[in-house]
């Protein structure tokens, strides 16, 4: 869990900051995760997870798929246990790789447990999910 204040964490330089995982990474007051290829699964499926501490970040995230079939995929954004946005991805009538390559922008607040998942309606497919932003004091 990132913990955060004032003027953000270290210079990362020597570690590996671009690397995969569903956790939140700080560079100064810029943040970001990259999730990885996550496999969605016809259950509820988390695909990134963090908690932040005494700063708001403001975020975009976007989400990717390879994959182009008749799957629809349900995907939600939590905060502190509530949805604050839902999104359903219909195949069979939206672009051909469903995405949300225009990115979403939207506020944490402090003290907050972030939480995107996501459910496939008929089989598992692969997707990853980008998150940057900025932490305010």
């Amino acid at each position: 869990m990132p913990l955060i204040g004032g003027g953000g964490a270290g210079n990362v330089a020597g570690s590996n900051p671009s690397g995969t995982g569903g956790g939140l990474n700080f560079i100064g007051d810029h943040c970001f995760a990259h999730s990885g290829v996550i496999t969605v699964e016809t259950s509820d499926t988390t695909v990134m997870e963090f908690d932040i501490s005494n700063v708001y970040i403001v975020a975009k995230i976007s989400i990717h798929t390879a994959a182009n079939s008749t799957n629809n995929v349900d995907w939600r954004i939590t905060l502190n246990g509530e949805d604050i946005l839902q999104a359903e991805f219909d195949n069979t009538r939206s672009e051909a790789y469903p995405s949300f390559a225009r990115a979403v922008e939207f506020l944490i607040p402090p003290y907050s447990k972030f939480r995107l998942h996501a459910t496939m309606t008929t089989g598992a497919q692969d997707w990853t999910a980008l998150l940057t932003g900025r932490a305010y004091a």
